[in-house]
């Protein structure tokens, strides 16, 4: 249905494989709104942080560059922080993934090199960790929040729990992505020079990586847990 010439192109001796690949390409277009974001899905309308971010890290940043710097845009709140959509129990500190927006940001300026958005991008993470640290990291060095990538409750967390034990779960994958935007906000330091930022966030990351690995994994299994969760006397989801 779209002009799809100016996206790379794929030929392959296999038609089915060409024909499959240029209908993604078809369905990414139809995808962008007329305000130039990036639709979430069929039955969700609006830009969605967790969704387009990682929609952007997999390919969106280079494939379109520009409504996924307008996607992230439309999810930074008045005051300059990243805007957490609601998950399970509620939305921020319930759901606490937002940073991924800071890993979807820096892919965008890896494509088009824009020193103006590195400068409003690094801005922007800085003030959203600094409500995580005051509200998210947990007394064990750990970030607490609901399972990210996996989202929906059902698939991750109980139905016994309630908000303040979702809230409380010291989650892999949303450890993960605090760590890489610490990561992020790290690099983006060192282009624009800020040496106390990559001493401050570095630190931060370094920790946070070493309680990921020296917490979350599961000797006896060979790999990573799930989460952490009980109020009082935490324990281990071997779920991977």
């Amino acid at each position: 249905k779209n002009d799809i010439s100016s996206y790379p192109q794929l030929v392959t001796p296999n038609k089915l494989h060409t024909a499959i690949y240029n209908m993604a390409l078809d369905e990414m277009v139809n995808a962008v709104e007329p305000d130039t974001t990036l639709r979430t899905g069929k039955e969700w309308a609006g830009v969605w942080t967790r969704d387009v971010s990682y929609s952007i890290i997999l390919s969106m940043a280079y494939l379109q560059p520009e409504a996924s710097r307008i996607s992230l845009m439309k999810k930074v709140d008045r005051a300059g922080k990243i805007i957490q959509d609601t998950g399970s129990g509620g939305a921020w500190p319930v759901s606490s993934d937002r940073m991924v927006w800071a890993i979807a940001a820096y892919e965008v300026y890896k494509v088009t090199g824009d020193k103006k958005w590195l400068e409003y991008i690094y801005d922007v993470i800085k003030k959203s960790i600094a409500d995580d640290i005051e509200v998210v990291l947990s007394p064990s060095g750990l970030m607490k929040g609901e399972t990210s990538f996996i989202d929906w409750r059902e698939q991750s967390h109980p139905k016994w729990m309630q908000t303040v034990d979702v809230y409380g779960t010291e989650a892999l994958g949303t450890n993960v992505v605090h760590a890489t935007a610490l990561d992020v906000v790290v690099k983006i330091a060192n282009i624009l020079g800020d040496k106390s930022g990559i001493s401050y966030y570095g630190n931060l990351r370094d920790n946070l990586v070493k309680n990921i690995n020296e917490k979350l994994w599961l000797d006896d299994k060979g790999y990573y847990g799930m989460y952490f969760y009980g109020r009082n006397y935490p324990i281990m989801n071997p779920r991977a």
